[in-house]
């Protein structure tokens, strides 16, 4: 191919050069230009690629379907048969936006989450984001720990009587009392704070 390894370098070295060359597009969203880092690059920042319908509801898909072939842990499948046992509508490892939510019930637009201690005293303030995040969006989230739901014996009955209550606290628009076994965020059009 080449006559020699100095004409082969040369050759390299001229197609690096052309590929170091900053290139600069314009964000299909808000149209500012930007420097893409990639030559695919559609989007100036984060915000925007949110924004893109196309992107949202491609990551919504593969979310979804990551979700269809995740495995419950014990809490999760403590958590639906709370759910059934309660006869609520609910859907398991729904995809909204970026997140997964380990259950929505459909009807209230309440997600609830069961937190591992080990994995989320890690990661609370990724929950907390999250959490604002999603009631921004309309969703309430209520979140219960292990260090509550210790067996299924117990974790079945706490998980009925909490959900039922806090179904008829956002119809009621009342607050938990203290020393709930949950963490309530309520969703944007409520309120905006964190009872414990």
């Amino acid at each position: 191919m080449f006559c020699s390894d100095e004409c082969r370098l040369f050759t390299l070295n001229e197609s690096n050069r052309e590929r170091r060359i900053p290139r600069t597009g314009n964000c299909e969203i808000c149209g500012s230009s930007f420097r893409q880092k990639r030559a695919t690059q559609k989007w100036c920042s984060r915000e925007c690629m949110w924004k893109d319908a196309s992107y949202v509801d491609r990551r919504s898909k593969s979310l979804a379907k990551l979700a269809e072939d995740k495995s419950s842990t014990c809490l999760e499948k403590w958590l639906y048969e709370a759910l059934e046992e309660c006869q609520l509508n609910f859907r398991k490892y729904v995809a909204i936006g970026a997140f997964i939510a380990v259950a929505l019930l459909i009807d209230f637009n309440i997600i609830i989450e069961v937190d591992g201690a080990y994995w989320h005293r890690k990661h609370a303030s990724k929950d907390g984001l999250r959490d604002m995040i999603l009631a921004k969006k309309g969703f309430t989230t209520v979140r219960f720990s292990d260090e509550i739901l210790k067996s299924k014996k117990l974790a079945i009955p706490i998980l009925c009587d909490s959900i039922n209550e806090i179904i008829r606290l956002q119809l009621s628009g009342g607050h938990p009392p203290s020393g709930s076994p949950y963490r309530v965020f309520w969703s944007s059009e409520r309120f905006r704070r964190n009872f414990d």
